[in-house]
């Protein structure tokens, strides 16, 4: 349902943008506790990545049309997943993603999130 070059984007950007928040910031690569940092980095790529397949998911949802011309190998386009089941998977995805960043990360990464998620 997800296309993996979205997959592949939302890892490498989450990544990158880690390694450079620790660069930016003096002390943060000597000083950092690995045990406690990793965990919330693989927590909020699952965010992400739950991010990535309500937005990929709507766009297959609404362009089944134009992609069973253009991209009938998609899995909506294709018939391969019901228009309900690609529902509730982008549903699903569109409120777990949101719970996560509000349960693990401050205020402002979670009104970042849903400014993503809303447009």
């Amino acid at each position: 349902f997800t296309r993996p070059h979205t997959i592949r984007g939302t890892i490498l950007a989450s990544i990158a943008g880690t390694i450079r928040a620790l660069t930016d910031t003096p002390g943060a690569i000597a000083n950092a506790q690995w045990g406690a940092l990793m965990p919330r980095a693989i927590i909020g790529m699952v965010a992400l990545l739950l991010g990535n397949a309500f937005i990929v998911g709507i766009n297959q949802i609404f362009d089944e049309k134009i992609d069973k011309m253009n991209k009938p190998f998609l899995p909506v386009a294709s018939g391969e997943m019901s228009k309900r089941f690609a529902w509730v998977t982008v549903l699903s995805a569109g409120a777990i993603g949101p719970l996560i960043v509000k349960q693990f990360f401050p205020l402002v990464l979670f009104k970042l999130y849903m400014l993503g998620w809303i447009l």
